[in-house]
């Protein structure tokens, strides 16, 4: 009641008051968008973050997040890694195992590259080129450095990759990877919307003197995420809320997406739009209202939240073939 009239007799928008209070206290924040930009994650992550409270200080106004402006991204508790410096006795390429450790790499079910000391790819398994969809694997090859694959500051886990070219057998799980950040990378194939999970190990190899050679990198799919959970939500949302206005801010928000993104997603699994899933179910709620005898047409619409004279009697009529009239009596015998 106090900011009603405060902003009442001075005709300024309480935001402006807010933004006030902070630049009284010396504060500086950062919208989610560029927070996000500067963590190297999806706005979507950030708004889950601070909904999590896992970052201090962040204030929610309305539908919108402000971030410290020197607050740091909190670390994904899902992932577990380890270290450890257990040296691998093998040697390779130039030892007589050689050839034996190569085809144990060409056959492992996984995806596997080798990478030199500098990062450089220098040998990966069919089951990576099937993976990454890598069709021409000798551009792969003199393009590709693990070490500078600036996905890997994104995902949180390069400081722990560096470490396995100091000596060290690095064990990552649970790391959440869209696929379309993977192929990328290597392929001008269509993207795909599914998010893998992966499990992640790399391990230094050593010469008979102790030389580091190279770190080889095993990947381990341990579930995908294609989006598919996120539109059964949405239909439930939808479904539950059907009588309301349609706002597709609001049922993307209801599975935390985007608005483009969600869009996108629905219509690649459902194969129509969120807009149209919805106006099914108004006409079939109004079929339903529509076969109760006690019920006129414009009483049917209205319990549906529509007028009779509006765009959902043409609609109807498309849908269904007859005219809500017509179809009330057909539907009586």
């Amino acid at each position: 009641m106090l900011c009603s009239s405060f902003n009442e007799r001075y005709k300024f928008p309480l935001c402006f008051h807010v933004l006030a209070f902070f630049r009284r206290c010396e504060m500086v924040y950062l919208t989610a968008q560029k927070a996000a930009e500067q963590w190297g994650i999806s706005i979507r992550q950030v708004q889950n973050l601070c909904k999590a409270g896992r970052i201090p200080n962040a204030v929610r106004f309305g539908r919108e997040w402000a971030i410290p402006e020197h607050a740091k991204r909190p670390h994904d508790k899902r992932r577990i890694a380890t270290c450890h410096d257990r040296a691998v006795p093998v040697s390779y390429p130039s030892s007589a195992c050689a050839e034996l450790f190569q085809d144990i790499i060409r056959h492992c079910p996984y995806p596997v590259h080798i990478a030199a000391v500098d990062g450089s790819l220098i040998e990966a398994n069919e089951a990576f080129y099937a993976f990454f969809q890598v069709h021409d694997s000798e551009s792969l090859y003199s393009k590709y450095n693990i070490l500078l694959d600036p996905d890997l500051a994104k995902w949180g886990i390069k400081e722990y990759l560096q470490r396995a070219f100091l000596g060290e057998v690095v064990e990552l799980s649970g790391i959440k990877v869209p696929v379309q950040d993977l192929v990328r990378r290597f392929s001008n194939e269509e993207l795909s919307e599914e998010e893998i999970y992966q499990n992640i190990t790399s391990f230094p190899v050593f010469d008979n003197t102790g030389t580091l050679e190279c770190v080889v990198t095993v990947f381990f799919a341990s579930r995908v995420y294609t989006g598919l959970d996120a539109i059964r939500k949405s239909k439930a949302y939808m479904d539950d809320h059907w009588f309301e206005k349609f706002d597709i801010g609001k049922i993307a928000n209801s599975v935390f997406l985007s608005k483009y993104y969600f869009t996108r997603l629905f219509k690649k699994h459902t194969g129509i739009t969120p807009y149209k899933y919805y106006q099914d179910i108004k006409i079939q709620k109004l079929k339903e209202k529509l076969s109760d005898r006690a019920k006129t047409v414009v009483q049917a619409f209205n319990e549906c939240g529509l007028d009779y004279s509006g765009y959902y009697s043409k609609l109807f009529r498309e849908k269904i073939g007859v005219s809500p009239s017509q179809y009330k009596t057909s539907s009586h015998g």
